[in-house]
């Protein structure tokens, strides 16, 4: 009788084990199979954060140009429009609305890194672009004394807000956010445009409202409010969701 409850016992533990098994592969195919939903939502979830960051942005930037005379500072002797908005608009804190989601160090926009942000045009000193801020055909102004930049757009001057992109998913390659956004190719090193979203452009325009735009539409959008006015037809630069640069496309 010994021996019989022992076999027992044994084939008992050994049909638990195979159970376990069996369950165990269920759940790992489970998971194989639920595995790109779950990062199909994910990706979902930060665009849409990203779009609120974005509108509530603009909406800032709408505020602070009512204070200001119809002028949104952009840059000014190394401070940046997120700067300008967090003390003009007296916010406290760190705002997470700064800084898209995606960004891969995680830090985020900081009182103290203020350049971690969305991008703008303008706010750099690429001199093939000079022209697009200085000639008086562009809602743009940009001035350049002693080694200092100051960069503000007048809205009054928009002839299409619903299509002048303000602020914008702007990266560099080892995917670090930065505002200084650049229209011609320099070098890797550069942020350019980014196509962070399901190879889509996170932007807020002159209007106030925010979407995700293709690669095309964008530069459809800034020929559009801006380009087509200087005459400019050299190509944009972008960078696609790898972070890898997509040089010179054209309109």
């Amino acid at each position: 009788m010994y021996q019989e409850s022992k076999v027992r016992r044994e084939k008992k533990i050994n049909f638990t084990l195979l159970e376990l098994l069996v369950v165990i592969s269920v759940i790992a195919i489970l998971f194989a199979l639920m595995l790109p939903a779950l990062n199909s939502a994910r990706e979902k979830a930060k665009s849409a954060q990203c779009l609120n960051n974005l509108k509530q942005c603009g909406t800032m930037a709408a505020s602070y140009a009512d204070y200001h005379d119809g002028k949104i500072t952009l840059l000014h002797s190394g401070v940046t429009w997120s700067r300008n908005l967090y003390d003009t608009l007296s916010l406290q804190g760190a705002p997470r609305f700064f800084s898209c989601p995606k960004t891969s160090d995680n830090t985020g926009w900081t009182k103290r890194d203020p350049y971690r942000t969305y991008g703008t045009f303008c706010a750099n000193g690429d001199p093939k672009f000079a022209y697009f801020a200085n000639s008086g055909k562009t809602p743009y102004v940009r001035i350049f004394e002693e080694g200092d930049y100051l960069v503000y757009l007048i809205l009054q001057k928009a002839k299409s807000p619903s299509v002048s992109a303000l602020f914008f998913d702007s990266f560099k390659s080892d995917g670090t956010q930065w505002m200084e956004t650049q229209v011609c190719y320099r070098d890797d090193s550069f942020p350019y445009v980014t196509l962070r979203h399901s190879n889509r452009i996170g932007t807020v325009y002159l209007d106030g409202h925010a979407s995700l735009k293709t690669m095309h539409g964008f530069l459809s959008n800034c020929y559009t409010a801006y380009l087509d006015y200087v005459g400019y037809n050299s190509g944009m630069c972008f960078r696609d969701s790898s972070l890898n640069v997509i040089e010179n496309v054209k309109h």
